[in-house]
């Protein structure tokens, strides 16, 4: 731990370590004069300064990206040599942590209504020429509301601005594996909108079942399974899923980026026609 409980950090004070990966931890923070609640997130870049300038240009990139399902960066702070980035707080589980608690199947309408707005927050960076490339439900955080549970995505940590080639090369590395398209496995294409795509196809299909569609012992495993493109089929696993529901899971879990929807506004159509 990089930071101390009850440390001062300009304006915001340490409250406690909420998460801890190989590169970042993320502290929940106070803002010392607005008494508001924040997360930080602090790179350990062990010098390297190809990935200060991607936490910083995700920062930037989070910055200009307002939408109530996204997490919004606030504020970038130089703590000693490490760059952070300052975000809101969002008050409530991971996706995965949600999941994991869960008992039961999760209704499909829950299951529907939670990936329709994960939809509506990536497809609102796509618009804005933003790729996620690492979409999994670790990095969907679900805010309590009075209306219920609203999804918001974060950890930009990986994205790439269209169009400003470089900056994903540093991070591609860091993909998970079980979530990652073929082409972004083995290059058969450009990454683009349609891997993400392939991501939230693996979400709605943990969502519904339980379970990921492509699994295993080693990402090696994993990586072969996803590049052979075969899975239960959802189906067999919740036969009272409609069967639009179904072929919809399968479009986006297609090996061919081209047989994919073209975008996350054609797959909340296709959802609205479910419903």
């Amino acid at each position: 731990m990089l930071l101390a409980p009850g440390q001062l950090v300009e304006r915001y004070r340490i409250e406690e370590l909420v998460a801890d990966a190989d590169l970042t931890e993320v502290y929940r923070v106070t803002h010392t004069w607005l008494g508001s609640s924040h997360a930080l997130k602090l790179l350990d870049l062990d010098g390297s300064d190809a990935l200060r300038q991607a936490l910083l240009a995700e920062g930037r990139t989070m910055a200009g990206l307002g939408h109530p399902n996204l997490v919004r960066v606030t504020d970038a702070l130089g703590i000693g040599d490490l760059p952070a980035l300052v975000m809101d707080w969002v008050d409530g589980p991971s996706l995965a942590a949600w999941l994991a608690d869960r008992r039961a199947p999760v209704p499909v309408a829950t299951a529907v209504a939670l990936f329709d707005g994960i939809l509506a927050g990536v497809g609102h960076a796509h618009r804005h020429g933003v790729l996620h490339r690492d979409l999994k439900p670790e990095n969907v955080l679900l805010a309590r509301t009075a209306d219920g549970l609203v999804p918001r995505v974060a950890d930009f940590g990986i994205a790439k601005v269209r169009d400003r080639p470089g900056l994903s090369a540093v991070y591609m590395r860091f993909g998970t594996p079980e979530y990652m398209p073929p082409e972004a496995i083995d290059g058969r294409a450009p990454t683009d909108a349609r891997a993400d795509l392939f991501a939230l196809g693996v979400v709605l299909y943990e969502l519904l079942t339980g379970r990921l569609p492509f699994d295993g012992e080693d990402p090696s495993v994993v990586t072969k399974a996803v590049l052979k493109g075969t899975f239960e089929d959802p189906a067999t696993l919740r036969p009272e899923l409609a069967p639009a529901l179904v072929a919809l899971i399968r479009a986006l879990l297609a090996s061919d980026p081209d047989a994919r929807p073209a975008s996350c506004r054609a797959v909340r159509a296709a959802l609205t026609d479910i419903r």
